[in-house]
């Protein structure tokens, strides 16, 4: 018996051997193939989705929904996402702590804009649900969230933005052309740095006077000149005692030749030396005098015209010699538009 179970083993072997094997089974059709696309991504979705889950699952582990008041907890709420990370939510954390940044560097480079403010307030909403979802991350109902996001939203302001923001506006502080004022453009955000200490070259940010008067023009026609008192934007040709004066159309600062500014000496009657008095800047204010520039215009009968106007050293003096107290700070960066963004020399 046990020899012949051995030939009907072998003889079943055997008749499996001589069984014919197909080489060449059904090939996947076209239409079939058209899907193998999809089907990646399909597989790489369920890949992802099974990570994601894993790890909540492994967060969670010990992770518990109870009320964290404690000090560290607290004191971590200040940087968005990072109480949720010490509570065990990581990947929630994670997740907030990337959407604050992706939202708020935009916000920064735009601020002084009201995209730029939207965005600031959607980063400060999204700072302020970290906190509320770490310290207290299941409530027994909708309105005690509501209340406990607003005290949450309260505190982070008091606490941590105004101050910050007082701070840093004392180093910088935006600023939003509303208007064209070359070399810049309305809708522009420029920073300044506020001050009254400049030097000849630098952009100010200063108070102007307003200059409203009955003039005549180079071809003898009574014109009113009117420059609109207001925030300006233009750069320091000297500061207090220093000598400016003209040799052969060259403009010289304590006899030193200087670059040629855009208005002087173009537009002055008499070109005379004058000192900067003491207590004052000297800035070339050629974006308020008219000739199509906004901030300053010639009318003839209430019709702002283009004419070839040389304005006296009176209305000179009180355009351009500003006294110090009249100074906001120094223009130094354009933020927006981005193309545009960089230090301004």
């Amino acid at each position: 018996m046990p020899g012949s179970a051995r030939c009907a083993r072998c003889g079943g072997l055997l008749a499996f051997a001589s069984e014919a094997i197909n080489v060449h089974p059904p090939r996947t059709t076209s239409w079939g193939k058209s899907f193998q696309g999809l089907w990646r991504f399909i597989f790489l979705g369920r890949r992802i989705w099974e990570t994601i889950r894993t790890e909540i699952r492994w967060n969670r582990i010990g992770v518990s929904d109870a009320p964290r008041f404690d000090l560290p907890t607290v004191l971590r709420g200040m940087v968005p996402g990072w109480a949720n990370i010490h509570t065990g939510h990581k990947l929630r954390g994670y997740l907030f702590l990337a959407s604050y940044i992706l939202i708020a560097l935009p916000a920064i480079a735009m601020l002084g804009t009201q995209f730029g403010a939207t965005l600031l307030g959607i980063a400060f909403g999204i700072h302020a649900v970290s906190i509320v979802t770490a310290l207290v991350p299941v409530f027994a109902t909708y309105r005690d969230r509501l209340i406990f996001t607003g005290i949450c939203g309260l505190a982070l302001a008091f606490i941590v933005y105004l101050p910050v923001g007082m701070a840093l506006s004392l180093i910088a502080t935006p600023l939003n052309v509303n208007q064209n004022m070359p070399p810049f453009t309305a809708g522009e955000v420029v920073w300044y740095h506020p001050t009254s200490s400049v030097r000849p070259g630098q952009y100010a940010l200063y108070d102007s006077t307003g200059v409203d008067t009955a003039m005549r023009a180079a071809g003898g026609q009574h014109v009113r000149f009117i420059a609109v008192a207001g925030l300006r934007i233009n750069r320091v040709i000297a500061t207090e005692g220093q000598t400016l004066k003209w040799d052969q159309g060259q403009m010289l600062i304590d006899d030193n030749p200087t670059a040629r500014s855009s208005v002087f000496p173009d537009n002055r009657a008499v070109h005379q030396s004058c000192t900067v008095p003491s207590g004052h800047v000297l800035i070339d204010p050629w974006n308020i005098v008219p000739g199509g520039i906004p901030g300053g215009r010639i009318t003839v009968h209430g019709v702002a015209v283009p004419i070839n106007l040389q304005l006296g050293d009176a209305i000179w003096q009180n355009l351009a010699v500003v006294p110090v107290q009249r100074l906001r700070g120094v223009v130094f960066w354009r933020s927006w538009p981005m193309s545009q963004a960089g230090f301004l020399n």
